[in-house]
């Protein structure tokens, strides 16, 4: 019996949690706050929002992903075909000078 009351107790505290959490996302948003992974020092204005209809602004942004938009998806595709590893493609790509989405180097779990 006492673990079946802590376990309902749990429960509504998950529930509650939860409630908490979309308040505070709700009222992030509502402030212009971009929330989730964006590029540093993006605005509001720079990415959009999924409010703006489908395939503009923000899910664009997350849908063709950095790779896509910078044309290096298929090179990383044509790497991976000629049997290169994850961390020499990730070397290469540093050596190229191209950098991840944030601006930082390239590491194998990236790529």
């Amino acid at each position: 019996m006492t673990i079946h009351i802590m376990s309902a107790v749990a429960q509504e505290e998950a529930r509650a949690i939860s409630a908490r959490t979309e308040v505070a996302l709700a009222a992030a948003q509502a402030r212009g706050q971009l929330l989730g992974a964006h590029p540093p020092g993006a605005s509001v204005d720079d990415v959009g929002s999924a409010s703006e209809g489908p395939g503009i602004g923000r899910a664009e942004h997350f849908r063709e992903g950095p790779c896509r938009r910078r044309g290096l998806a298929p090179e990383i595709a044509t790497m991976r075909a000629e049997g290169m590893s994850f961390g020499a493609i990730a070397n290469r790509l540093n050596a190229e000078g191209q950098t991840t989405r944030t601006g930082t180097a390239w590491h194998p779990a990236q790529v």
